[in-house]
């Protein structure tokens, strides 16, 4: 079965724009250097509060990889959540069922970069926390770059989803604190 479970789906209009030059320089330079150099071999957590442009930094990394021809895709934490429990627990359609897994399949085996947006915003259940277990150790495991976004630090996040996750992350990624005044207000 093919599904669009990432970025297939489209880039909403609010991101088509979104450009590398606009971001934080450090973590664009960063993403510059290793994709000259086909060195891309940690990933990135970025995470602060609501509204610093941490969703836009990730569209324009996004875009960047895009458009050098890099493998490269992007999903809402919310979907790895929904898809987590729609995979057991369906309305009876097996179809439903058998999407759910492949997003969750594709999440854990997909070889390119991957950019999950807004780690730790929904509400989690046990199953759920060992779905995104699952996902982010298997990555963690292949050493597949996974980029991350959340309002959450480590420390916040691992209140939430627990110290397995966090310190697979903590290992495999370089941690950027995005600052700054809300730009939507």
């Amino acid at each position: 079965m093919t599904s669009k479970t990432f970025s297939e789906q489209g880039i909403p209009k609010r991101y088509k724009e979104a450009h590398i030059s606009k971001i934080n320089q450090e973590i664009a330079n960063i993403i510059k250097k290793s994709c000259e150099d086909k060195t891309l071999e940690k990933g990135l957590y970025i995470y602060g509060p609501v509204g610093v442009g941490k969703t836009y930094t990730a569209y324009a990394i996004y875009n960047y990889i895009k458009d050098l021809k890099l493998p490269i895709k992007m999903i809402k934490s919310s979907r790895i959540v929904e898809a987590s429990k729609n995979s057991y627990y369906s309305s009876g359609y097996s179809e439903d069922v058998s999407e759910n897994k492949e997003i969750l399949k594709d999440v854990k085996e997909y070889k390119g970069v991957l950019i999950i947006d807004d780690i730790g915003s929904e509400k989690l259940t046990e199953a759920s926390i060992a779905s995104y277990l699952e996902c982010v150790d298997s990555r963690y495991e292949w050493e597949y770059v996974t980029i991350f976004i959340s309002n959450l630090s480590l420390d916040e996040l691992k209140e939430k989803v627990g110290d397995r996750i966090v310190s697979r992350i903590y290992e495999s990624s370089n941690i950027f604190l995005l600052e700054g005044a809300s730009k939507r207000l």
